[in-house]
């Protein structure tokens, strides 16, 4: 979710504290933050203030970090019935608050709600800002993740590549390095990793030297490296894989994320027959990691059960 900061003097200075708590891992005090902010802006001028859609938004993003599932759904619901009673159904901020409902709700495996909202959301903004708008672009990417949450995958990378067109025309140049990292990675989850080697490999030359600690970089580490292990090409898939997780772990990262470098390492590791005991200690963390995650993750977990069973003969840590 976009986390937005907008001018309203003190409110605005507590917001931006806010998403510096954020970015350091103070989540708790982030979100008493957001809340007070929501409470004073709704205080002030009711549903109508211009901002509070904002502080609902920023909330539910906070929320979704943290795996609290129903108050991100709550909070997201919430800035959109805000932003249309104080934008109206044709605006822009209306299209976005449907755009972050909609991803709160892929989050959580509601796959078939979140696209119609999307759909709804990305119809506004190719009325508002024309279809070549970055916005188009980014809902048609989120169609996509949905699309491959529903694992309709040839629709999906339609969708996706309509995404990368326009960002290769409107950059900028890292946006679409992220795209395409996740074209990469759903061409990977389709069964074709061949076909996404490339736009890995494109990505990760962006992103890596503009970019060495953000979460976008170690993402498409990820990616790179899980293509090359599907690819029977676990020795060149070590390197990015720990460069992945260093940054995760340096960066505290969402947990979720770093179970998949986690568990894509110790594949790699296992299959060139390196440390067994460092594969199953990284195995046992991603299981440990994605142990209570939302729907969406239930594909990862059965993938992990089903290699440790193989390698290992269900050995975990307790």
């Amino acid at each position: 979710l976009a986390r937005r900061v907008e001018p309203d003097d003190l409110l605005a200075v507590l917001e931006g504290k806010a998403i510096v708590l954020e970015d350091r891992g103070e989540f708790e005090r982030a979100i008493q933050i957001h809340t007070e902010v929501a409470e004073r802006r709704r205080a002030e001028g009711g549903d109508a203030h211009p901002q509070l859609f904002i502080s609902y938004a920023n909330l539910a993003s906070v929320h979704v970090m943290l795996g609290h599932s129903e108050l991100a759904l709550a909070a997201a619901r919430r800035s959109t019935e805000v932003a249309l009673a104080s934008r109206g159904p044709d605006h822009v901020d209306y299209a976005t608050a449907l755009h972050n409902e909609g991803e709160v709700l892929r989050s959580v495996g509601r796959f078939e709600d979140a696209l119609l909202l999307l759909e709804r959301a990305r119809a506004v903004f190719a009325a508002s800002l024309g279809d070549d708008s970055p916005k188009v672009a980014s809902t048609l990417e989120h169609e996509a993740g949905v699309l491959q949450g529903l694992r309709r995958f040839d629709e999906a990378v339609g969708l996706m590549r309509r995404a990368l067109e326009i960002f290769d025309r409107r950059g900028p140049a890292q946006h679409v390095a992220t795209t395409r990292a996740n074209l990469a990675d759903l061409l990977r989850d389709a069964g074709r990793p061949a076909d996404g080697l490339a736009d890995a490999n494109a990505a990760v030359e962006v992103l890596l030297p503009a970019l060495p600690g953000a979460p976008e970089t170690a993402y498409a580490l990820m990616v790179q490296g899980e293509i090359l292990v599907d690819l029977g090409r676990a020795g060149d898939a070590i390197a990015p894989l720990e460069r992945a997780l260093a940054i995760c772990r340096d960066g505290g990262f969402l947990p979720l994320e770093t179970g998949v470098a986690q568990f894509v390492l110790a594949r790699a590791l296992l299959a060139t027959a390196g440390d067994r005991a460092r594969a199953l200690a990284l195995a046992s963390d991603a299981a440990r990691a994605w142990h209570g995650a939302p729907a969406p993750w239930n594909f990862r977990r059965e993938q992990l059960e089903q290699w440790r069973r193989a390698a290992f003969g269900g050995m975990s840590a307790p």
